[in-house]
């Protein structure tokens, strides 16, 4: 579905942030990306949408080499990333939130609203509520859902979860969950790694910019290295 092959980047011409890093991801695959702050976890996934050109390295998306390509001509392709901050229009509503989603999908639309609707009926019940005045937990929700009615192929959050009271941050991640059991493969960044494992059918963790492991989030969970280095013991 998605190879990242010996990434180098960075935002100056003199400081590289990515060291030639590899991943890939498999079809109906929840992939999650731990490491601590700088490791360049967010960087990693801006270069996947194009919002950050490499210096080395490709990225390879459905078969095609898709290395350099402006992140429309990636959203039309099927690949779909909801960024941490800014992934909401607060003065608009929720349905034209959605509405905006779909810009790209030339399938049913009822159908595609009917199907966000059936996995947060939260916005079913809000469609005409400014998405600001929402709580962050359902804004993220509205995220997720309009990236989610141009039926993507693939989707990358970024720290979905941040900023947000533990009991809102619980509800995201069933809510990706929920996301996952469509068979839309996902690739999740998170601050919070037990979390983003146990949800993770194989986690990667970053560090300086390099694969420092890599394996099923449950064995990365239990393994006393990744324990003492990323998970707080």
């Amino acid at each position: 579905m998605l190879e990242v092959h010996d990434v180098v980047a960075g935002y100056s011409s003199d400081v590289d942030i990515l060291h030639g890093v590899s991943m890939h991801v498999e079809e109906s695959e929840t992939v999650t990306i731990i490491g601590p702050n700088g490791a360049g976890k967010s960087t990693l996934i801006k270069v996947v949408f194009g919002l950050l050109s490499p210096r080395e390295g490709r990225v390879v998306f459905q078969g095609e080499d898709i290395t350099g390509l402006e992140p429309n001509a990636i959203v039309e392709r099927g690949l779909c990333y909801v960024p941490q901050r800014g992934n909401v229009f607060p003065s608009m509503s929720v349905m034209e939130n959605l509405e905006l989603g779909a810009w790209t999908f030339k399938g049913d639309f009822d159908a595609a609203l009917a199907r966000v609707f059936d996995l947060f009926p939260v916005l079913q019940e809000r469609v005409d509520q400014r998405v600001g005045t929402m709580s962050g937990g359902q804004r993220q929700m509205v995220a997720m859902g309009r990236a989610l009615m141009m039926d993507p192929s693939l989707i990358l959050l970024d720290e979905p979860s941040a900023g947000l009271a533990p009991n809102l941050a619980d509800d995201v991640f069933e809510n990706i969950q929920r996301i996952a059991g469509t068979g839309t493969p996902i690739v999740l960044v998170e601050q919070n790694a037990k979390k983003g494992l146990a949800i993770a059918d194989r986690g990667i963790v970053l560090d300086t910019g390099e694969v420092r492991f890599e394996g099923p989030g449950d064995e990365l969970l239990e393994d006393p290295q990744v324990g003492k280095l990323y998970l707080g013991g």
